[in-house]
């Protein structure tokens, strides 16, 4: 179990890290300089997509963390609430993240539950060692 652990929480590490990224670009694009035309709402990228597909990923890695079985439902909460607070940050709204996250979690489940105990066991094994644990 403690390498399932690591590969979990690597991956949970991860997809936090890959909403600060995504919360530091957001915040880069809302301070450049104006552009020498005005902006049109058709030319203005929304933050939202980017916030909304990391939401959906932590979703389904929170799903994967669940079938690795090292995290009680407070530690996993907590983690949620960690990438809600960082994707707030980079502009998206409470009910949006809840949608999009709930939605990843979801389909997370139904993957994990469709699949073999070998495969259950190889996703948390090939988690850890994308993050080199």
């Amino acid at each position: 179990m403690a390498t399932s652990q690591r590969s979990c929480r690597g991956q949970l590490i991860l997809a936090l890290a890959m909403v600060v990224a995504a919360t530091a670009c957001s915040n880069d694009a809302a301070t450049a300089p104006a552009a020498a035309e005005p902006a049109v709402a058709s030319q203005v990228v929304p933050v939202a997509p980017v916030a909304a597909q990391m939401a959906h990923f932590g979703g389904g890695i929170l799903a994967l963390a669940e079938v690795c079985g090292d995290y009680s439902a407070a530690q996993l909460g907590d983690m949620k609430e960690a990438q809600r607070m960082l994707s707030g940050q980079s502009g998206m709204p409470g009910p949006a993240f809840d949608a999009a996250f709930d939605a990843g979690y979801a389909e997370g489940k139904t993957k994990m539950a469709g699949a073999s105990a070998a495969d259950r066991e190889r996703a948390c094994a090939q988690a850890g060692r994308m993050q080199g644990s």
